[in-house]
């Protein structure tokens, strides 16, 4: 998939939030998007959704509907609904259904997370933390067969070893050459020890891509690296 020349401006507003933005994601890595609060990232996301149609340019080998999975922040479910409810949700909508004697859910989990799903597998949401309710959804989409997987900001509120284990979940998945896979997140030491291609927003456009490793050349914290770059 690639945006060429992608402008983006909400009504009433002076302001465009993506202007005349290039950007081509990589098939066989974790593709992962960075910028300040405001720096566009979700509107982003939208128009590679299809959810929004860019104000200008244009979008090559866009996905249809049906071959996106897209996790969006604040999802509002009910919290009635328990754990394998959620699961059952995200895979029913797979080409195939949703079998509870199926071992592939939990076959790549740690023997912590799977002590973790099996007492989120009764448990309601309303009584989960917002890191396991994250947690849980990222693992069930990642099980969706699909073309553009979408995640914005799975780790946030995810303990620092689920956290880990949520990236190289979805690494894991970029790995199929027919799939993209893109992310945000706000914690950039987490990228250190992930197979990513990172853009940096900011502006209305890519004002980075590259490696972390290239990210961090000038500056090894990640965190000033990024600061400088969007001071410039």
């Amino acid at each position: 998939m690639e945006l060429i020349d992608v402008s983006y401006q909400y009504k009433k507003s002076n302001r465009q939030v993506l202007n005349q933005l290039d950007l081509k994601l990589k098939r066989d890595q974790l593709n992962v998007v960075l910028g300040l609060n405001g720096a566009g990232k979700t509107t982003l996301f939208n128009i590679m959704s299809g959810s929004f149609k860019p104000t200008s340019g244009m979008i090559k080998e866009a996905v249809s509907h049906d071959q996106i999975a897209y996790q969006v922040q604040g999802v509002p479910f009910l919290n009635q609904l328990k754990g394998k409810d959620l699961v059952r949700l995200f895979l029913r909508t797979a080409s195939q259904p949703f079998d509870p004697q199926n071992t592939k859910f939990s076959e790549e989990m740690t023997e912590r997370e799977r002590l973790l799903a099996e007492r989120l597998w009764e448990l309601p949401l309303g009584q989960m933390s917002l890191g396991e309710r994250r947690w849980l959804m990222v693992m069930a989409m990642s099980e969706l067969n699909r073309k553009l997987y979408i995640f914005d900001e799975p780790t946030s509120g995810v303990d620092p070893e689920s956290r880990l284990n949520v990236l190289h979940k979805l690494e894991s998945v970029a790995l199929n050459l027919n799939r993209y896979v893109v992310m945000s997140t706000h914690t950039l030491q987490e990228l250190e020890h992930v197979n990513c291609h990172i853009f940096l927003l900011h502006n209305g456009n890519v004002a980075f891509a590259g490696s972390y490793e290239e990210l961090t050349e000038t500056n090894k914290n990640p965190d000033e690296a990024f600061r400088q770059i969007v001071s410039l």
